[in-house]
């Protein structure tokens, strides 16, 4: 199964480029920075893929 969230070398977590080829990486990061509240989402779905994946 493939991820649909990655964690940055900082930590901070972001949708998996790979999953979404059809978008720039530059744009899925500035699209997500302009929506806060997608930041929860995207840690609750990682700490939900991290459940499934263990």
């Amino acid at each position: 199964m493939e991820r649909l969230t990655r964690k940055t070398s900082s930590g901070k977590i972001v949708l998996n480029h790979a999953i979404f080829p059809e978008y720039a990486e530059e744009t899925l990061q500035r699209e997500l920075s302009a929506f806060p509240p997608f930041s929860l989402v995207l840690e609750r779905l990682c700490e939900y893929e991290d459940k499934i994946i263990e």
